[in-house]
């Protein structure tokens, strides 16, 4: 079996782009809002989806599809699964590291 390599060029390992390298484009301001909100949320050890959805209700975080701050778990999820698939769709049309 034969082994293929590849060959970076160094000062790409050391750009700003390895911290975003799947992401086909930046976070608009509400999904960084909502990453950020379900960051803390997790960090407190809250983990269910009835109680992360009442956390952003009352952080009055704004859902980035629907533009409501009234989250349910309905919502949740949906707003997560639109999100990723938009995420998906801007990766799938500008690739690595956007």
């Amino acid at each position: 079996m034969k082994n293929e390599y590849i060959q970076f060029n160094e000062s790409y390992f050391n750009s700003e782009r390895l911290a975003h390298q799947s992401q086909g484009r930046e976070l608009d301001v509400n999904e960084a809002a909502l990453a950020k909100a379900l960051m803390e949320i997790f960090d407190k050890g809250i983990h269910d989806f009835n109680d992360v959805a009442n956390a952003l209700k009352s952080m009055k975080i704004i859902a980035p599809r629907s533009g409501t701050v009234d989250w349910t778990v309905e919502l949740l999820n949906e707003e997560l699964k639109e999100t990723n698939k938009q995420l998906d769709l801007a990766y799938k049309e500008n690739g690595f590291g956007a």
